[in-house]
């Protein structure tokens, strides 16, 4: 089921963004323009299988059931009051999705609680005291499990939020220059639509019209993150990630003629505006393809890991970009609880300089800071993340393999065409 997350969280995704939008308008065009808005801006990659497209999943669902059939004095234009019991089954429903997210994702349940809270004072959502029932559910997983959250992920990691929002990936020194590009048509996407989304919520204002409030609302809740959390470096990820829903139905708001009425003579300049955001698009999600896909040798390799290595032990990488924590025993393995880490490249003695069997005694050294016995991986995908990222010459990588292998401290444990990780031999 996972190779169709790629698919299936997009097109849910898509299908609740139209909805809410259409929950909003009332225009079926401007829905699927809002839908086709998010599916061409999404560049931040989050729709793998992941507990985090799960909870965005939900939380987009959640919003949707309350604004369907919770409204508040100030939206009661939108469904009008539905009867009691639909009320009572769409606050059951809430709550219960709320309940998957808590168990989930770790980030996301607040960002709800949030949300709805904002609705909630803003008097487009009733009844007030769901908000206290949803962050009841939050507060129902966190403090039991509170030790473990502070010590493993840290519950707020900081309250500066220029330097939140700034991704301080210790890997990212001197990419290559098309990965720069990327990056800044990433974020060229970002800037867009932002500035889509307050054309939107300019346009609704000036009409008169009484529509852009939640939207607007619910893209502004998000920038919170930064004032709380680094995320190891994502927040502003998640920020761009959790508002872009909303900021789609501004845009298309922003797209939609005078009236809401779509004519055949709208379609250059909306073609214009749809098209320049793909040409974005395209580089911004794309562009780490080489870095994003692992081989079937390499996963094979982490499951082998997972099944076979010593409890204890400590799996080294030679760089960024192998799959750690695959299986299910990685609560048995020592080392950081991070994507990359332990990995060589992360300490600067190995980087940008050729390596091989004078460096030895340090790949020891840095193994054994967290186990007396461990395990040290090498990739072809880590080889092209060192290229891509200018952590190491060329060949490097593999010039250091090559020591390992002859080395008798270490003893081949997996080997395939892209993927060997190899056992060290304590005491030799």
């Amino acid at each position: 089921y996972a190779a169709w997350a790629e698919v299936f969280f997009p097109l849910v995704q898509a299908g609740i963004v139209a909805a809410t939008a259409r929950t909003l308008t009332g225009r079926a065009r401007t829905a699927a323009t809002a839908a086709f808005l998010f599916v061409i801006t999404n560049w931040v990659g989050q729709s793998y299988f992941a507990p985090q497209a799960f909870g965005l999943t939900m939380g987009l669902g959640l919003y949707l059931v309350a604004l369907r059939f919770l409204t508040g004095p100030r939206s009661s234009h939108l469904a009008g009051t539905p009867p009691g019991p639909a009320r009572r089954a769409a606050i059951t429903i809430i709550c219960v999705l709320q309940a998957a997210v808590v168990v989930s994702h770790q980030l996301t349940p607040y960002l709800l609680v949030a949300g709805m809270g904002a609705l909630s004072a803003a008097g487009y959502v009733r009844p007030r005291w769901l908000t206290a029932v949803l962050a009841g559910l939050t507060l129902a997983w966190l403090v039991p499990n509170l030790g473990y959250v502070q010590h493993t992920f840290g519950l707020l990691s900081g309250t500066n939020p220029v330097a939140n929002a700034t991704n301080a990936h210790v890997h990212e020194f001197s990419p290559l220059p098309g990965k720069i590009f990327n990056a800044r048509a990433g974020y060229a996407l970002t800037v867009s639509v932002g500035l889509l989304a307050v054309i939107g919520a300019w346009r609704d204002l000036r009409r008169g019209n009484r529509v852009a409030g939640i939207p607007l609302l619910l893209a502004v809740v998000p920038v919170g993150i930064v004032f709380a959390q680094n995320y190891g470096g994502e927040a502003s990820l998640r920020v761009v990630l959790f508002a872009l829903p909303f900021a789609a139905v501004l845009g298309a708001l922003a797209l939609e003629p005078t009236g809401g009425v779509w004519r055949l003579r709208q379609a250059p300049r909306v073609s214009a505006v749809t098209g320049a955001l793909v040409a974005m698009f395209l580089p911004a999600f794309t562009g780490q393809e080489e870095i994003n896909i692992m081989t079937p040798d390499t996963v094979r390799a982490a499951d082998y890991f997972d099944a076979h290595a010593e409890a204890g032990s400590v799996l080294l990488l030679a760089g960024p970009d192998f799959p750690l924590r695959y299986g299910p025993r990685y609560p048995e393995f020592r080392g950081p609880s991070s994507d990359d880490d332990p990995n060589l490249l992360h300490t600067a003695g190995f980087r940008h300089r050729q390596l091989g069997a004078a460096d030895l005694d340090g790949v020891v050294a840095v193994l054994r800071q967290y186990s007396t016995h461990g395990y040290l991986a090498f990739t072809t995908s880590q080889e092209v993340y060192a290229e891509v990222f200018g952590l190491a010459p060329p060949g490097a990588l593999g010039s250091l393999e090559q020591a390992v292998a002859r080395s008798p401290r270490f003893q081949a444990f997996f080997t395939s065409p892209t993927a060997r990780i190899y056992s060290y031999q304590a005491g030799r």
